[in-house]
């Protein structure tokens, strides 16, 4: 069967059948989405457009999602087993101040119950508690708020150090520190020591959780109204259990009478 022929009987034209692409693949694009894919098992082809863009590949996500589907690349399902990730470098001691916050979330709950949250920022090097923000609840976009207030005030530091939570990994938060040009140093996971500037500063010297709430977080806004503590309740006397000496003989009369 001609061309001709096969093309009017799926009912398309010739031109598309002869079509050859004449794309030309990047230098090092899709040696450099392998190495990404690598580096973040849990990003899929959106994430990776990105982080392709930021390095100066002009792409489209389109192309990307092509040669993301042609390596066979794809999010794995979570399942018990952990995946070995990639080795992350050791921090440097910070050497002046300002240099590197860190920071984390401590947990308490009031006298009804509700549970609160406070993320607690800490200069490393001076070990100055720099904020304190209460409220029940403190998604990504509340902690990009108050590291812009800091910076206000503070300047840029070079290095944010944290945990893997969702609010510190999230797209909001590593889209904002990228556009600072901050340095995000992720810990290790199940690593808490490594970021125990914070923890020492915020559960080492603890009282117990009511008194901590109102002694140490008083001063950082929680009388402001936005978010108020009861106040505790002054205990009850105590009662007597003697009897009046005027009340006693009748109640050993009537109320406790003996037993003949």
């Amino acid at each position: 069967m001609s061309e001709r022929r096969a093309c009017g009987v799926v009912d398309m034209p010739r031109c598309s059948c002869r079509y050859r692409s004449r794309r030309k693949e990047l230098p090092g694009l899709r040696k450099r989405l392998l190495e990404l894919a690598a580096e973040r098992k849990r990003f899929g082809s959106p994430r990776l457009y990105l982080l392709l863009r930021r390095e100066g590949f002009m792409v489209n996500h389109k192309r990307v999602e092509r040669l993301y589907n042609e390596e066979g690349l794809w999010v794995r399902k979570r399942t018990r087993k952990r995946m070995k990730g990639v080795p992350r470098q050791m921090l440097q001691p910070p050497v002046r101040p300002n240099q590197q916050w860190a920071m984390d979330f401590v947990s308490d709950a009031l006298a009804e119950g509700r549970a609160i949250r406070t993320l607690n920022v800490v200069d490393v090097f001076t070990r100055e508690g720099l904020a304190i923000e209460v409220d029940f609840s403190l998604p990504s976009l509340r902690v990009v708020r108050v590291l812009e207030d800091l910076i206000r005030r503070r300047g840029m530091p070079e290095v944010v150090v944290s945990d893997n939570g969702p609010e510190f990994t999230s797209r909001a938060f590593d889209q904002w520190r990228h556009g600072q040009g901050i340095t995000h140093h992720l810990i290790k996971p199940g690593r808490w020591p490594e970021d125990g500037y914070v923890t020492t500063t915020t559960i080492d010297h603890t009282p117990p959780s009511g008194a901590f709430l109102r002694r140490s977080l008083r001063g950082a806004g929680l009388s402001s109204g936005r978010l108020r503590l009861p106040s505790p309740s002054p205990a009850p006397p105590p009662q007597s259990t003697q009897i009046p000496l005027k009340d006693r003989a009748n109640h050993m009369e009537n109320v406790r009478p003996s037993v003949a």
